[in-house]
């Protein structure tokens, strides 16, 4: 009798668990549909557009982070739209909207693998010299997707920063910020010295500025 509990339990498990994932596959093929239809039709557009301010050691932001949700407040991450084919199509719109909603540059968080699909994209035309591109992380020298991001004209900010990043901004990565949004107040504290060295300028959410108030020892 327990075994038979045991086996209608899996067997209910196994059945949640196939609803749960065919609902999400029917959401993301609606999604993808209102995206097809807005970019074919011209319908309104499906996601909405969120740009926060960044800030330095001074209040006046040197940056918007911009970010994408649908309406009902779920996030739209560039990965969802690369692997539904749509990233370049649904972000050329998105660009061309956010500048004229701003005129500071846009940071815009990304792999490394998008920003080399960026630089091969049509998209590079409306980046050029309004995008910050918001790395993870860069470690490892990689000369063909230098040459790239030099050519055009896009400033790098990284979010965690270490050993390696002195020579790679030795050898000529346009690294310009730091963006350290998952490091603690004492992290950032004990890593300005090698911040500093790098001549990175820190850039904090103003909503985290404005409550964490860093000391004076979290210099741009």
């Amino acid at each position: 009798m327990a075994l038979n509990q045991a086996k209608g339990g899996q067997q209910g498990d196994l059945v949640q668990f196939s609803l749960a994932m065919l609902g999400q596959l029917q959401q993301r093929h609606q999604q993808v549909w209102r995206l097809q239809r807005w970019l074919e039709q011209g319908s309104a557009m499906p996601l909405a557009i969120h740009l926060e301010p960044m800030v330095a050691a001074h209040h006046s932001p040197l940056a918007m982070r911009l970010t994408l949700s649908w309406h009902n407040g779920e996030s739209c991450p560039l990965a969802w739209l690369e692997e539904s084919g749509l990233l370049e199509e649904v972000m050329a719109h998105v660009l061309a909207q956010a500048y004229t909603m701003t005129p500071l540059p846009l940071l815009l968080g990304m792999s490394k693998t998008q920003l080399a699909r960026l630089l091969r994209s049509t998209l590079i035309r409306l980046a050029s010299g309004r995008i910050i591109v918001g790395l993870p992380f860069l470690t490892k020298e990689d000369p063909e997707l230098k040459a790239m991001v030099l050519r055009a004209d896009l400033m790098l900010a990284l979010e965690e920063v270490g050993s390696a990043t002195m020579s790679l901004a030795r050898g000529g990565w346009p690294l310009v910020y730091w963006t350290p949004c998952r490091t603690s107040e004492e992290e950032a504290v004990a890593l300005q010295p090698l911040v500093q060295a790098l001549g990175l300028t820190t850039l904090w959410p103003a909503r985290l500025r404005e409550v964490t108030r860093p000391a004076s020892s979290l210099q741009a």
